[in-house]
């Protein structure tokens, strides 16, 4: 069977699509083993000639395990973009240009017509009972809500920071026009009984109010619409409710009726042009009836079902099914007499949260959405700043083109305790910096020193130790000794000797064996353009500047520069040093601390009377409890191009950060779409965040994940394995292994040999399937093997005792 993707996403619309305000997915001991500490190791596996409903299950549960992937990350963790399956959709960010932390929705797309949304949007034309024809063209117009770093009980219950949009009450979030380039008139006689296709759905227009105090039109959903004939019932569709309709009679007068039956039950008679409810939300409109008043014509009635009745009345909020949503108000604009233009505005009554995995729908009319599929980071490279014991404060974890740094001292406290004192762990073991292109060498402080090479994007920094300045030969030749600290290969530089190291000469000179002295000069290409003493510039491009003592050594006062403005702290053994970052630009084409990127500061403190030292504060707002138990704090950077770094202060006694930053440009994956079409937040990449939905004839290609397996032993072959059967098992053999029969689930966890887990979810029919991946995604589901579950109704689930 070959899967319509099209009609999956039209049956998600009915089964799994969110509601008009943000909805959050039930509580669970899942999603573990499948997603744990913000890593998914995940796939689903679905039957090859399953129903439709099993692929719609498949992807309900990739969505659900995608959803509490972004949570516990806190934000997006693939470095793909989201893709679409089914529906008319947007992505509403470019290659050169996205929405990052701080700025707003519509950064990009200030608004949206046929060019972005060609079925949702199209240029339509309308027919009026004339038959003239009127072009017209419809956009939407993006409102500024602004992308955030917040936490709030309600996307969170432990209130666990989310990068999104917090959409306070009464704010607007979007505008649809409908605009009539050719304007009809606004008569009941012209207008009534005809179509008008709005927002990729038609509507039957079945009443105009024409009066200018009171304009109003209402509409009838004509989303399923079919011709039920005498002695010819039809059967229509509404999400996974089917509906059997006959004609009992029809009569034309002065106003036309039909007498219907659904589903066995005599409905009263519905004039033409009107509706009744069948169901809950759902009604049953009458568009056309014909009666047949020869032997040989038939009577029939032209029926729709579905959302049933919309009035739109200017200034006024929608009505639906004498439902007033007050979300949304209509706006009907008239021009000498003539329909100009349609106006929806879509105003937040209360509080709404777009984040990741969470999608907002059009209220009331429900035919598109808002969709934040995650937020979108590159691999990452994190460093720390830390104390060691009270007196020296450190990077851990620096990484470089050649390696990682596991320790590079920065500050140390004086021995009487009154504040900084130096550079380095000691007196002894000293930090060398210099802000030009030559560094004063002395083996008897054991000098470490970074050298940086940057010119737009091309960067690299090496880490070294001075290990010795000797005599050697009986004094005719001096000898520099110097340790890469990040591979711990060790370079020698006999006299006046020098070595590359990426694209960065090192040359010594003025050695001299006695004092352990010489002279470090740097250079690119021969010049000194570039090369610097007094920065990092880490492997993925965050750029950091070192402190540069500028007294001579041997004085005991410590006179700092390294700010970004290069001013001076004058004053003897200063309290604290601000330390300036720099993420590189959008693109990677700049990276430094001139002109590149968003600069933030970490300052470093001195503790005071308790003689410690310790990371004092970040420049960087808002800074957020990780959770609502927690006194550590995190912070994203914002901004035009942000790479969105994160830094994390963790509170203790000597307060450390935490660097997190992302080598490329961080943004938000937010797309407009209509509302059945389903969204993978990780684009179905192979990638190790990736959630991935495979039929069970490419199972294998998955075999090193943890299953979730979709499906009976009859349709899905990885179901029949977990269950120990050879071939097919249908029906009564399905029964007789699992105990579950007609109308029941089971959700059932096996162990493989690989070590991983498979979890079963499936039912003795597909409508139970369904059903099993509904209970999956939303009540208390333990995936250890051996866990097994049934059920009947998606709403609850019981325990079954097992060994297997």
């Amino acid at each position: 069977m070959k899967f319509n993707f099209k009609k999956i996403a039209s049956v998600l619309a009915s089964t799994v699509m969110l509601s008009s305000t943000v909805a959050l997915a039930a509580a669970a001991t899942l999603p573990a083993p499948f997603v744990q500490s913000g890593n998914a190791d995940a796939a689903v596996v679905v039957g090859s000639t399953a129903a439709e409903t099993d692929m719609a299950a498949a992807v309900e549960i990739q969505s659900y395990l995608v959803r509490e992937l972004n949570k516990q990350a806190g934000i997006g963790t693939s470095s793909s973009a989201s893709t679409v399956i089914g529906g008319d959709s947007v992505q509403l960010y470019k290659d050169n240009n996205k929405i990052n932390i701080g700025q707003n929705l519509n950064v990009v797309y200030s608004s949206l017509d046929d060019d972005e949304l060609s079925t949702v949007l199209a240029n339509g034309i309308y027919e009026d009972d004339d038959g003239t024809e009127f072009d017209y063209e419809q956009s939407i117009t993006l409102m500024a809500r602004n992308l955030t770093h917040f936490a709030d009980s309600e996307v969170d219950e432990s209130e666990k920071p989310v990068i999104g949009f917090d959409i306070a009450s009464n704010a607007p979030v979007l505008n649809y026009t409908l605009d009539f380039t050719d304007k009809p008139t606004n008569s009941s006689d012209l207008m009534e009984t005809t179509t008008l296709k709005m927002l990729g759905r038609e509507y039957y227009i079945s009443d105009v109010d024409a009066s200018s105090a009171n304009l109003k039109l209402t509409l009838l959903d004509t989303a399923n619409t079919e011709t039920v004939y005498e002695d010819e019932p039809v059967t229509i569709t509404v999400g996974d409710t089917t509906y059997e309709v006959s004609l009992v009679s029809a009569s034309e007068g002065t106003t036309n009726k039909a007498t219907l039956m659904v589903n066995g039950e005599k409905l009263d008679s519905t004039n033409e042009g009107n509706s009744r409810k069948i169901a809950a939300d759902t009604y049953l409109s009458v568009l056309d009836v014909y009666e047949g008043t020869r032997e040989k014509d038939r009577s029939y009635a032209e029926i729709s079902i579905g959302t049933g009745q919309i009035i739109l009345e200017n200034g006024q909020n929608v009505e639906i099914n004498d439902d007033t949503i007050d979300d949304l108000t209509v706006y009907l604009t008239l021009s000498s007499g003539k329909l100009s233009q349609i106006n929806l505005a879509w105003i937040s009554e209360d509080e709404l949260f777009l984040v990741p995995g969470e999608e907002l729908v059009l209220p009331g009319f429900e035919t598109i959405k808002l969709s934040m599929a995650g937020f979108v980071v590159s691999d990452s490279e994190t460093l720390s700043i830390e104390n060691s014991g009270d007196d020296y404060i450190q990077l851990k974890g620096l990484m470089l083109k050649d390696g990682t740094v596991s320790s590079l001292p920065l500050l140390y406290t004086n021995s009487s305790n009154t504040g900084l004192s130096g550079l380095g762990k000691d007196s002894t073991h000293v930090l060398a910096s210099s802000t030009g292109n030559t560094l004063s060498l002395n083996d008897s402080l054991h000098q470490q020193f970074v050298v940086t090479y940057q010119s737009g994007d091309d960067s690299e920094s090496y880490a070294f130790e001075v290990i010795s300045v000797n005599e050697e030969d009986s004094g005719s030749t001096n000898v520099t000794k110097l340790k890469n600290l990040a591979n711990d290969e060790t370079s020698e530089f006999d006299n006046a000797d020098d070595a590359d190291f990426g694209e960065i000469n090192l040359a010594v000179s003025a050695q001299n064996g006695d004092l352990g002295t010489a002279t470090l000069t740097a250079t690119h290409s021969g010049a000194s353009t570039g090369v610097t003493f007094d920065r990092v510039i880490t492997e993925k491009g965050l750029t950091l500047r070192l402190p540069v003592n500028t007294v001579a050594l041997g004085d005991n006062v410590l006179n700092i520069t390294g700010a970004q403005s290069n001013t001076t702290d004058t004053h003897n053994d200063p309290t604290s040093w601000v330390m300036n970052f720099s993420e590189a630009d959008d693109d990677n084409a700049n990276i430094g601390l001139t002109g590149a990127g968003i600069p933030f500061t970490v300052t470093l403190n001195f503790g005071g009377t308790d003689g410690k030292i310790h990371v004092g504060t970040h420049s960087i707002s808002p800074k957020l409890s990780v959770d609502e138990d927690s006194d550590d704090t995190e912070s994203f950077v914002p901004g035009d191009g942000s790479h969105a770094t994160k830094l994390v202060v963790k509170d203790d006694d000597q307060d450390t950060l935490d660097i997190e930053y992302h080598g490329e440009e961080a943004f938000a994956d937010v797309l407009i779409a209509e509302s059945s079409a389903v969204i993978s937040a990780d684009g179905n990449s192979s990638s190790s965040s990736g959630v991935m939905v495979v039929k069970d004839s490419e199972a294998s290609s998955v075999s090193s994940k943890n299953l979730v397996v979709v499906g009976g032993s009859c349709i899905n072959t990885v179901a029949a394995d977990l269950l120990g059967l050879t071939g097919a098992a249908c029906g009564a053999d399905w029964e007789a292994k699992t105990g579950v029969g007609a109308g029941s689930y089971l959700i059932q966890t096996f162990s493989r040999s690989s070590g991983k887990v498979a979890t079963l979810v499936a039912g003795y029919n597909a409508p139970d399937t369904t059903n099993a991946a509904k209970a999956f995604t939303t009540q208390t589901v333990d995936a250890t093997a051996g866990k097994k579950y049934t059920g009947t109704v998606a709403t609850a689930i019981t325990p079954v005792t097992t060994s297997s």
